[in-house]
């Protein structure tokens, strides 16, 4: 018998049960009932067996079969000897869960101040590549447009920042230069001057933008120039100020 027959056959007595019943010889007072049952098993049945193999069909088969036999067995003995035969298990009380002491984040001391220059080390966007003053220290030039990013070690905040200035290719927009801390609002500088150094301060309000470890530095340098416009020469590059080192506080 192929498992297609078996699943026709199952859908085939379902719907014999499912036509008049005639109980005028009937004697059981649940022939209805149980007809109704059968009907509900078959179109089960034949729901299951038509995704299967023969062989898996037969199988399958026998063990329903072997099911329904083995548990109709313990219903029998337990009404025949008693509950007492086949005792229902008793609830076994869990074992209690082994407490857990709750987790506490270690307290991470930042810190409070750094210097930092701008060399190859420093990750940094918006500048030229690094070169060397007379003195040997590396600086950075802003450009080709005024806007750029510096990648600073995490402090504690809020955090007073001081740009050191090299050079300017356009003096007069330093008092208009703007520092914003990981996306927060921008901040215009204070400008210092002691002798040769000129120094741009600011504690602009730390953001949300900041990485666990990093902070965001953007600078708005307001305007760019070339050295050829100003001096002459063939040097056209877009620049703004020149940075050498950045020295950080926290307030």
């Amino acid at each position: 018998m192929s498992n297609q027959s078996l699943s026709d056959t199952a859908t085939a007595l379902a719907a014999a049960l499912s036509r008049r019943i005639d109980l005028r010889d009937a004697d059981p007072a649940g022939l209805p009932a149980d007809q109704a049952l059968q009907r509900r098993v078959l179109n089960s049945y034949a729901q299951e067996l038509a995704g299967m193999k023969p062989e898996e069909g037969v199988l399958w088969m026998l063990r329903r079969l072997s099911m329904l036999e083995a548990r109709l067995l313990t219903v029998q003995a337990a009404q025949w000897q008693g509950a007492t035969v086949l005792p229902y298990p008793a609830p076994v009380e869990p074992a209690p869960e082994p407490a857990i002491a709750p987790v506490v984040a270690e307290e991470i001391v930042l810190p409070t101040q750094m210097t930092l220059n701008l060399d190859e080390q420093l990750r940094r966007e918006g500048f030229l590549r690094p070169e060397k003053a007379s003195s040997g220290d590396s600086f950075c030039w802003i450009g080709p447009t005024p806007k750029a990013a510096i990648y600073l070690p995490r402090l504690r905040t809020p955090v007073e920042i001081r740009l050191l200035v090299l050079s300017t290719l356009v003096p007069d927009a330093l008092e208009q230069v703007q520092l914003a801390l990981d996306g927060g609002a921008w901040t215009t500088v204070r400008v210092e001057r002691q002798g040769r150094i000129t120094t741009l301060i600011a504690a602009p309000p730390p953001g949300q933008d900041g990485g666990a470890a990093t902070m965001r530095l953007d600078i708005d340098a307001i305007r760019t120039a070339s050295p050829a416009s100003i001096n002459g020469g063939d040097d056209r590059r877009q620049l703004s100020i020149a940075i050498w080192r950045v020295e950080l506080v926290s307030i």
